[in-house]
């Protein structure tokens, strides 16, 4: 779980991005005269649903084909009145213009090309600061998510209360944040919590943060489901001048699939989470702490366990624990949810067996044969199929005696879909759930 910042050299992350920023003469630096007065410029890109970007400075090209949530290391540019052109990258169209941008000489700045496409915009910052002292760090960050509210930010041990902490950046809004902080180096936990609560919409877990590092930490837009921001750390490395710090935690649901049992509550680490779940039922995703976690399915307002077990969640990833089988034999299946979008136009769709005495079956959709034999407890892998109406139809495996007839389905673009049989082989319906 520990992610070092002090090592980034070593860090994958940064695979590729060199091969991102350079200019013209393919340098990584505006070309200048060896006596011209210089400044220090990096851009972090940090708009959602821009596409890759080109960055050009009076007109010279120093950065090109740069992704989402990556960032340069720091440029030698001229001071004084510069232009910063960032364009779609491979284009000479413009989404944005910074003119006559005041750059003093021998001090590092930073751009973050921050909110929605349409409304895109700069946030500029002066990197200049003083070194920390030995043991210690720097540490800057800034809100840049456009569509978050105002936030605070904790920096505590990994095991800290938050009730009884102190924020170390509060009422942190879109565009605002915090000076540097110098903090000494160690272990922290970075959480965000919405202006005044201690509600938690991201946890980094433990963190590392080395000392005699000069960090700005800015939040940007996530694109998981679990917490509204990711935070990217600009280390100032021009080897690997960004780390993305992800939401520690994972989604966890329940899918209550035995046709005997009764109603069940369910328990995580030996707090309730779920209450009263109905055969039949998927709940929604809860956001849990990943890494190893004791789920149990209890009989609704009993302390009677029918199942529990450990499960191993990683951090972002998506499960489902499902009670399968008749009450008699009831056991837990867990079953990794891939949430990832699909390509444009399409939708995801997979089918998981959990009728316990229903024979192998095969799925068609749309008449056509996509999925053979699978068996009791079978799940399978999400399937790209055309947004649109389509028809499911289960049969038993080699044969066309259907187990779940003909059922029409309107897959949403975008859409992630788990159809689902659980019901005795004499009754199956289909449980269609929109797992994203």
């Amino acid at each position: 779980m520990h992610r070092l910042l002090g090592i980034l050299s070593a860090l994958t992350l940064a695979v590729g991005l060199a091969g991102c920023f350079h200019d013209d003469d393919d340098n990584g630096e505006v070309t200048r005269s060896p006596l011209e007065p210089t400044a220090q410029l990096r851009v972090l890109h940090g708009s959602p649903d821009a596409p890759n970007v080109d960055v050009r400075v009076d007109g010279i090209a120093v950065l090109t084909d740069v992704p989402y949530k990556a960032a340069s290391g720091y440029l030698d540019v001229p001071t004084g009145g510069i232009n910063v052109a960032v364009n779609a990258a491979g284009t000479p169209t413009t989404v944005l213009a910074l003119n006559n941008l005041d750059l003093p000489a021998d001090t590092p700045f930073t751009v973050i090309a921050a909110n929605t496409l349409a409304n895109i915009e700069a946030i500029v910052l002066d990197d200049s600061a003083a070194d920390p002292a030995s043991g210690n760090l720097l540490l800057r960050v800034v809100h840049a998510a456009a569509a978050v509210p105002a936030v605070d930010v904790y920096l505590t041990a990994a095991d800290a209360d938050l009730g009884t902490a102190t924020p170390a950046v509060s009422d942190a809004s879109f565009r605002a944040g915090s000076g540097f902080l110098e903090i000494p180096g160690g272990e922290y936990r970075i959480r965000v919590t919405p202006t005044g609560t201690t509600d938690v919409v991201f946890d980094s877990g433990p963190v590392t943060l080395a000392a005699g590092a000069k960090l700005t930490v800015a939040a940007l837009p996530s694109q998981n489901r679990i917490a509204p921001i990711d935070l990217v750390a600009l280390t100032g490395d021009s080897a690997a001048p960004t780390l993305v710090i992800n939401d520690n935690r994972a989604l966890l649901r329940a899918a209550h699939l035995s046709p005997d049992a009764p109603n069940v509550d369910i328990y995580v680490d030996g707090v309730q989470v779920l209450v009263n779940v109905a055969f039949r039922d998927v709940t929604d995703y809860l956001v849990v702490e990943s890494g190893a976690r004791n789920v149990s399915v209890n009989l609704a307002g009993l302390p009677t366990a029918l199942v529990e077990g450990t499960l191993a969640l990683a951090p972002l990833s998506a499960t489902t624990a499902a009670a399968v089988n008749f009450a008699a034999g009831i056991e837990a299946l867990a079953i990794t949810d891939d949430l990832t979008p699909p390509a444009a136009g399409n939708a995801h769709v997979r089918v998981i067996h959990a009728s316990p005495d229903a024979p192998n079956v095969d799925v068609l959709v749309d008449g056509n044969l996509v999925l053979s034999d699978v068996p009791f407890k079978g799940v399978s892998d999400y399937l790209p199929v055309t947004a649109g109406a389509h028809t499911v139809r289960v049969n038993i495996a080699g044969t066309t005696t259907a187990v779940i007839g003909d059922t029409a389905v309107n897959l949403v673009e975008g859409g992630i879909y788990s159809v689902i049989a659980a019901d005795q082989a004499s009754s199956i319906e289909p449980i269609v759930v929109l797992d994203r």
